[in-house]
């Protein structure tokens, strides 16, 4: 008689531990990011051609973020996508908080602050569906 699907070993569910070390993860990162903003701003990497690049360096810059996490957490490559929804999902709860209660954690431009989160947020979500894909061949 075969197991249910929430019994498969094959399952893309994450244990408890998992969930919390995502959360974790999550926090960490939103702490990491707002100091990164907030040196970003202090060069002016919000004015001029600064959000386009700071977009453009955000795309590789995630992917060992990604990998780290799964080896963190100790993740199947089916998983990625989950976890990285349970991390950006995690900062995102807590930079939607601090930005509506102290924008000026952000920097002088919590408006571009915002839209690179959203950005990176994207970013995050695009790699984790890519990078969680099936190996071709097997």
């Amino acid at each position: 008689m075969p197991l249910p699907p929430s019994a498969s070993p094959t399952t893309d569910a994450l244990a408890p531990a998992q969930w919390l070390g995502l959360i974790a993860i999550g926090a960490v990162l939103w702490i990491l990011v707002i100091l990164l903003f907030r040196a970003v701003d202090s060069i002016g990497g919000f004015a001029g051609l600064g959000p386009a690049l700071f977009y453009a360096l955000l795309v590789p810059g995630t992917v060992p973020l990604i990998t780290a996490t799964r080896r963190i957490v100790r993740l199947r490559r089916a998983q990625t996508l989950l976890a990285v929804a349970v991390v950006t999902a995690s900062a995102s709860l807590l930079d939607g908080t601090a930005l509506a209660v102290i924008p000026a954690f952000y920097g002088t431009h919590p408006l571009a602050a915002s839209a690179t989160l959203l950005w990176g947020v994207g970013v995050a979500l695009s790699l984790a569906v890519w990078m969680g894909r099936a190996r071709l061949g097997g």
